[in-house]
């Protein structure tokens, strides 16, 4: 047997067999050493401080942080979160008066655009007509160069308006054109509630109509998208008139509105047809090669002169009328009652008749005749 086993049975026998004064002894000597580390903590308390300011310390810091990142908490001053949404707010409204200045420029360029391609196409069609002079057409053809860098200048700068950056940052298109939406509608209720009161109606009327073709313009991607891709550098006549049709039948202006009753009201040539068709029952050399050294009418001006609607407008015919008997003005009443009598015209009348004898020995007689349409 080992002698140390034998030594420790004998030990624990030992424990066993300890008195209730011995077992007194112990339970002292324990209290005693729990109360030595009593006073050791208070002879040394910072370790113990230290770990419930870490404590307290977090949990300040967590609470703080949440009241940092809500937008409605103020108890320690504006929020971070607070800042950032007001920060956002004011990148989204700069964004927003920048899209509305370039949508601006946009819409003013499209609408001049517009104006100088209708007088670009006007010019063309007379320049083409066979009833127009030949000194006409020269001033008229020289006028075309001009008139054709404005329209170049003019789609330019649409077309730089809209490809302008229309978000920043991390603001994305989609935000920015909402928010733009926004203020653009924002203004013009503004302006609709004071248009009542408002000394000066037009002037209302004319921004609130400018801000309705900006809000068109911004929701228009495919006249957007048209403006951009529009080759600038080989306009064309088919070119104008293309983007001519998409303005007008895309953004609603002033200038479409007159488009439109033109387009329903009046097609110049079927006027010169029927001009055409009248004159050659009065003289039968009109429109011929003949008809410029021995024909009796000839028109030198065509020009729609506007009334305040539809059944006033009229159409002003000025012209010759040529012969070798003193008889002009029978040929230019002749030519009154056929216009009254056409299928296009419903009534004529001479604005102005002079006539005088040349070097040639022939009468030429200047009229000025007035054609008002069948309604």
């Amino acid at each position: 047997m080992d002698p140390n086993s034998s030594k420790n049975t004998e030990d624990i026998f030992a424990n066993q067999n300890s008195t209730p004064e011995q077992n007194n002894v112990q339970n002292d000597g324990q209290e005693k050493v729990k109360e030595e580390n009593k006073k050791s903590i208070k002879k040394h308390p910072f370790p113990s401080l230290i770990l419930k300011l870490i404590i307290l310390i977090g949990i300040f810091s967590f609470a703080y942080m949440q009241t940092q990142l809500s937008v409605n908490f103020s108890i320690f001053g504006v929020s971070v979160a607070k800042e950032i949404q007001t920060l956002e707010k004011e990148l989204l409204d700069n964004q927003a008066q920048i899209n509305k200045i370039n949508l601006s420029v946009a819409v003013d360029s499209l609408n001049f655009f517009a104006l100088k391609a209708e007088d670009y196409l006007s010019h063309l069609e007379q320049i083409n007509s066979n009833f127009v002079t030949k000194n006409t057409k020269e001033k008229l053809s020289a006028k075309l160069p001009e008139i054709k860098n404005e329209l170049k200048v003019s789609i330019t700068t649409a077309k730089e308006a809209v490809t302008a950056e229309k978000s920043s940052g991390n603001i994305s298109e989609e935000q920015a054109k909402k928010s733009t939406e926004e203020k653009l509608t924002e203004e013009k209720l503004a302006l609709a509630s004071e248009l009542n009161a408002s000394e000066n109606k037009d002037d209302v009327r004319k921004k609130i109509q400018n801000l309705n073709e900006i809000l068109n313009l911004l929701n228009n991607d495919d006249l957007i998208a048209k403006i951009k891709s529009f080759d600038i550098e080989s306009l064309s006549e088919e070119s104008i008139k293309s983007l001519l049709e998409n303005i007008y039948s895309q953004q609603n202006n002033k200038l479409t509105t007159i488009y439109n009753i033109d387009k329903e009201k009046l097609i110049w040539s079927n006027v010169m047809h029927e001009i055409e068709i009248v004159t050659k029952g009065i003289d039968p050399l009109y429109g011929s090669a003949l008809s410029q050294n021995i024909g009796q009418i000839k028109y030198n001006s065509f020009q729609l002169e506007k009334g305040e609607n539809e059944q006033e407008d009229k159409i002003i015919v000025n012209g010759t009328i040529t012969t070798s008997d003193s008889k002009n003005f029978n040929i230019a009443s002749d030519l009154i009652d056929s216009f009254t009598n056409s299928t296009l015209f419903s009534g004529a009348k001479m604005r102005s008749f002079n006539k005088k004898f040349d070097e040639e020995n022939q009468y030429i007689g200047n009229f000025n005749i007035e054609l008002t349409f069948q309604n």
